[in-house]
């Protein structure tokens, strides 16, 4: 799980995570385009996740993005 925080800034915050033998689930606010960026990046790394669901997506233009996922590892 380490590879998805790696390139967030310190105003990104972890709202909930889940992890389990299967995979994790995520719960995100990120405030910068760059760090959406990162973490969309990092996410789709198929080396790490053999799948991939975006549960919720949501912009507020004051707070930035908030952002579920669900991830199911190799």
């Amino acid at each position: 799980i380490k590879p998805i925080f790696t390139g967030f800034s310190d105003n990104t915050v972890i709202n909930q995570m889940q992890l389990d033998t299967t995979g994790a689930n995520l719960s995100l606010n990120i405030k910068t385009n760059s760090d959406l960026t990162s973490f969309l990046a990092s996410i789709q790394n198929p080396d790490v996740f053999s799948s991939v669901n975006l549960t919720s997506f949501d912009l507020n233009p004051t707070t930035g993005y908030t952002a579920a996922v669900q991830l199911v590892k190799k």
